[in-house]
């Protein structure tokens, strides 16, 4: 069945797995050129456009996935995304602003805001963000992680050994907040 969009899409998806996002392109890429592509493979294959390091054709599948189911927070925040990565930052923080302030899409765009606004170095910005999904979820170490990360950037050592020490008592498996509780320590030691 060479026109089954579903095989198409979860073949794509086992290409992307094995970390081959050209092969899931070219799986679903004539697909959805030559049939109505539905949203589910849209992301797909933004998604492996992403992977591909190819931003401005993602956010084109982005958008057209978010045409056809635009109430769907998940898109929208790919949305986002791919338009910080296509060098769009102004209209990707908007876009993420936006899906933050709905109830259903702040848990999903929440962390990939504040690694937006770190990386925008609006600082405050972030904190406020980690600390409102912080919140809405306590017991959700990537918050804390998040909050532990956007103190050292304010280079508020001891707010982020808190942060960081909060996600390991969640989650004492947690590697990245343990790396980065050693290395905010180190920090403070400095």
């Amino acid at each position: 069945m060479p026109d089954d969009m579903e095989a198409a899409r979860l073949i794509a998806t086992a290409a992307l797995q094995q970390h081959a996002p050209q092969r899931a392109v070219e799986y679903l890429k004539s697909l959805a050129e030559k049939m109505p592509a539905d949203a589910a493979t849209l992301t797909v294959l933004g998604n492996a456009y992403i992977a591909d390091h190819k931003p401005n054709l993602a956010l084109q599948q982005f958008q057209k996935a978010a045409a056809l189911d635009p109430n769907n927070p998940t898109i929208e925040t790919r949305v986002g995304i791919s338009e910080i990565q296509a060098g769009q930052s102004e209209q990707g923080l908007a876009a993420l602003e936006q899906v933050f302030g709905k109830e259903a899409g702040a848990p999903i765009a929440g962390p990939a805001l504040v690694v937006a606004e770190l990386r925008a170095r609006q600082l405050d910005r972030a904190a406020e963000v980690a600390a409102s999904l912080i919140e809405r979820d306590a017991k959700n170490p990537v918050y804390h992680t998040l909050l532990g990360e956007v103190r050292a950037a304010q280079q508020d050592y001891p707010a982020a050994e808190s942060a960081l020490r909060a996600a390991l008592a969640v989650d004492p498996d947690l590697t990245a907040a343990t790396g980065d509780l050693a290395q905010s320590i180190s920090q403070r030691a400095v």
